[in-house]
């Protein structure tokens, strides 16, 4: 797996379940609620012109959101010039998954570059996507691979909610992997996705699923190296940081944790191999006193078998002695 890029049509029944999941003020299993402070999420600061990250939460739910976005952006008229009216199945946000494999976003993330690839990643979306349709732009980091999830409300330049238009056909979405490999993550070493591989319209549970089958059927080393716990030390935050004070001093924070991390990893490894070396010597020397101990009563149990064979032959004889001196006297 090489660089991630996932889209999917949003719930039809609203955002408020899954707002939750982003903000996690609801449990998510596969995520470490320790590491859970440490998600970020980037936005545009209109005021001063800057793509900014912080920890600060949006204010409004994701659901209320996205009813102010297309509030504000949804302007499709019929003939007589009078507002159309949003069907009820319309589709009102897509979530956009950005990643890429657990080693290459492990190396991003060491070599101090987190925060520069979110904010690219976000450079990109809003390019792509709108600016202003960009309602939620969340970076977690306390689940096994950093990712990001977007959530774009489709509005179309000219006023319309049309999600169809707005992730296109395959095609498209195979130029869109292509443009955001050539654009953000090629530019951070990651390895092009293969054109297509990831399905736009392919159930997120079935992903999930899917990178865990390809995991699980990975062929690892005979020792494995204990996953090194995430944890960035907390940072002071003023109300709102400019992107690049921001990223230096977090990716620093990221990068000294991991090292931290990695180097604690392979102590431990090298004193687990140690431990399990001295294990199978006191294992072996134990086989070879019993395997001793074996033999030297084998060896006893030959003897006796000889004395007993001895002794039978000799009472054999003394039985075939009394019966000649038996058939003289007769």
């Amino acid at each position: 797996m090489a660089t991630v890029l996932h889209i999917e049509k949003g719930r039809p029944t609203g955002a408020t379940g899954y707002g939750k999941h982003l903000d996690r003020t609801k449990n998510v299993t596969n995520a470490d609620p320790e590491r859970s402070k440490y998600n970020f999420h980037v936005e545009y600061d209109k005021g001063n012109n800057k793509i900014v990250a912080t920890r600060t939460h949006y204010g409004k739910e994701l659901q209320e959101r996205i009813d102010d976005r297309i509030r504000e952006g949804y302007t499709h008229t019929n003939g007589n010039g009078q507002a159309r009216a949003i069907r009820k199945d319309a589709v009102k946000y897509i979530d956009i998954i950005l990643s890429a494999s657990n080693e290459e976003m492990t190396k991003v993330t060491k070599d101090g570059k987190l925060v520069n690839w979110a904010a690219d990643s976000f450079r990109w979306c809003a390019l792509e996507f709108g600016t202003d349709n960009i309602v939620d732009f969340s970076v977690h980091v306390d689940e096994t691979t950093p990712h990001i999830h977007a959530v774009v409300v489709p509005i179309t330049k000219d006023g319309r909610l049309c999600a169809k238009e707005v992730m296109g056909n395959r095609v498209h979405f195979q130029s869109m992997q292509e443009s955001y490999w050539t654009s953000v993550t090629k530019q951070y070493g990651i390895e092009r996705s293969e054109a297509g591989s990831i399905a736009q319209h392919e159930d997120v549970k079935k992903y999930y699923g899917r990178v865990k089958n390809s995991l699980s059927n990975y062929d690892f080393e005979a020792i494995k190296m204990d996953v090194p716990e995430f944890q960035v030390p907390e940072i002071p935050q003023p109300p709102r940081f400019g992107r690049d004070e921001w990223a230096e001093m977090q990716n620093k924070a990221i990068a000294e944790c991991f090292d931290a991390a990695v180097d604690s990893a392979i102590k431990k490894t090298i004193k687990n191999a140690e431990k399990s070396t001295e294990a199978i010597i006191s294992q072996n020397a134990k086989l070879m006193e019993e395997n001793a101990r074996l033999k030297k009563l084998d060896r006893g149990k030959d003897k006796t078998i000889r004395e007993l064979q001895k002794q039978l032959d000799q009472e054999k004889q003394d039985q075939n002695q009394a019966a000649r001196h038996h058939g003289r006297r007769l």
